[in-house]
């Protein structure tokens, strides 16, 4: 629009018309700043701050007013005259003014309105300047926080669009708009997950310029230089002041929100505690399915299972289909769930997707039905009462789901005619288990063991093929030092593998934890999973609490 209204005097000087909106439009009158803040400054003395007016339409400003009203400051702020009221403003000039302050109360915040009315031709308009100011008994620092890509003061820091499993980096600055040199005494994170960590801390461009340690309660405080001086920073301060940089980093270590706050305490007399909330957020394609394996009786019936996104990113299903065979493939027997009723003519087990065969799960909306998830109904029509097995297999592309051991893939184990099932519990605690390590003699290495039951209270036999390490429910190879730290025996002996329970059979083993000294207290939980029945998904699995020993 200024532009447009510069465009019409040059039509209008060429003989050309311009609409008369676009030459007498008050919004092309403009004030800075429109906020006014005058900082720390002391009290019964004076502090004066300029303010500009810019009239970029293309006719003559006719100042009509400007004031601060009664209650709005008025008795603290006050205008210097920098042009009468009823006085000619060119076009496309700028005119300048100032604001005085004169503090009367220690120990206040005070604010105020400045009022500009004005008319442009025979349309009128109205400018407002929001001041502020700090009161303080004598020179003083000021504690102000600068976030990336924030304008102005830091409200909170938000790290957003980390991929799960990753970590991304971000600085915060701690600023002294004081005029006095600003002590940091302690600035420390405060995150429950433990995902947040303060990486370096430096003064200058980069972390390699000034490096420091972060204060400490107790310890020696940091400070920070003031850039002003003076009752109220007409004065230049420290050549060399600069801004303390403190680098964050957060780990997502899953899908969703994570927060923390980073904590300074200083000798900011109006903030000497500043709380700054950081908002971390985790990206990424997570899903769970419902239940983790069905079993049929002796009749035909047809079962739900639900498959759900609980992420934030979108992934595809690519395949969904019954595995009659459980090698794991789609053969040419086995077709893909696609939509509609199944009848015994489709065989033992059958399956059915009104999304079809393949599809695509949003990020999740966190309500009932949508496309975050989907529903495969599983037909079963029994044969002679025999016993069968197959499983639904949910495939995808997207490697960062899928059952434990089995990137991308979802595996439903189906029984019907009678099943087989596998639960681990321990007799003193139930779901989990708490193993109570001690020092070994030569202080070099902590050891500690607890005994738990396996047990198949189903109607049919259960084979056992490996017992596995995992940490929250995510698969530990085999050679992880985690992993190593576990052995899985029977009480009495070694553990044979794989073994085989029959209906209602159960056998007594024990988890047994052994690694080198770290010479501080541990505590740590890891799970134990039996994969069953040739099925490397959906493992019985118990929790391993390693703890000192009572």
């Amino acid at each position: 629009m200024k532009r447009l209204s510069h465009l019409c005097l040059v039509l209008m000087a060429a003989g050309c018309g311009c609409e008369e909106e676009q030459l007498f439009n008050p919004d092309d009158v403009t004030v800075e700043p429109a906020v006014l803040d005058f900082g720390v400054v002391v009290v019964d003395s004076e502090c004066q701050r300029p303010i500009t007016i810019a009239n970029a339409s293309g006719a003559t400003v006719n100042f009509a007013s400007y004031e601060i009203p009664a209650g709005e400051g008025a008795d603290v702020f006050s205008v210097v005259p920098f042009t009468m009221p009823g006085q000619l403003f060119a076009a496309q000039t700028n005119t300048a003014g100032s604001i005085l302050y004169s503090p009367k109360v220690e120990a206040a915040q005070d604010e105020g309105l400045l009022q500009i009315d004005y008319a442009v031709g025979d349309r009128s308009g109205r400018k407002e300047v929001a001041l502020k100011g700090y009161v303080v008994a004598s020179r003083a620092p000021r504690v102000q926080l600068k976030c990336p890509e924030v304008e102005g003061p830091c409200p909170q820091l938000l790290v957003d669009g980390v991929q799960r499993g990753q970590s991304l980096h971000a600085v915060v600055e701690i600023e002294n708009l004081g005029t006095e040199v600003l002590s940091l005494s302690d600035v420390s994170l405060r995150s429950d997950s433990g995902h947040w960590t303060v990486q370096q801390a430096y003064f200058g461009i980069g972390p390699n310029d000034s490096p420091i340690d972060l204060p400490t309660a107790g310890g020696d405080p940091v400070e920070v230089k003031n850039a002003i001086q003076g009752d109220c920073g007409d004065e230049e301060g420290y050549e060399d002041a600069r801004s303390l940089k403190v680098e964050l980093q957060f780990y997502a270590e899953e899908v969703g929100l994570d927060t923390a706050t980073l904590v300074i305490q200083s000798n900011d007399p109006f903030q000497p505690v500043v709380e700054l909330p950081l908002n971390g957020v985790g990206q990424g394609q997570r899903a769970v399915v419902n239940p983790a394996a069905i079993t049929f009786g002796t009749e035909a019936e047809v079962k739900e299972v639900k498959i759900e996104s609980v992420g934030n990113t979108p992934f595809p299903i690519n395949a969904s289909y019954i595995d009659l065979d459980g090698d794991g493939e789609r053969g040419a027997d086995e077709p893909l769930c696609r939509p509609g009723e199944r009848s015994a003519e489709d065989g033992v087990f059958s399956c059915s997707s009104a999304r079809g065969g393949g599809f695509r799960l949003d990020g999740t909306d966190a309500t009932e039905g949508g496309d975050d998830e989907a529903i495969i109904q599983i037909y079963y029509f029994p044969t002679d009462g025999e016993s069968v097995r197959a499983a639904l297999r949910l495939e995808s592309t997207a490697l960062g789901i899928g059952d434990p051991g089995t990137p991308g893939v979802f595996t439903v184990p189906l029984g019907g005619g009678g099943a087989g099932q596998l639960s681990v519990y321990s007799e003193a605690t139930l779901d989990r288990v708490v193993v109570g390590y001690v020092v070994n003699e030569d202080e070099t290495r902590i050891q500690g063991q607890a005994n738990f039951v396996v047990e198949n209270p189903g109607d049919i036999e259960v084979t056992v093929d490996s017992v596995r390490v995992l940490q929250n429910n995510q698969l530990l190879p085999e050679n992880d030092r985690m992993a190593q730290n576990f052995t899985v025996t029977e009480v009495d002996g070694e553990l044979a593998l794989p073994f085989t329970l029959g209906p209602s059979e159960s056998k007594a083993l024990r988890v047994v934890f052994d690694r080198d000294n770290p010479g501080i207290e541990l505590r740590l939980e890891a799970q134990l999973g039996f994969f069953h029945d040739g099925v490397s998904a959906n493992p019985a699995m118990i929790l391993v609490q390693v703890q000192p020993s009572e």
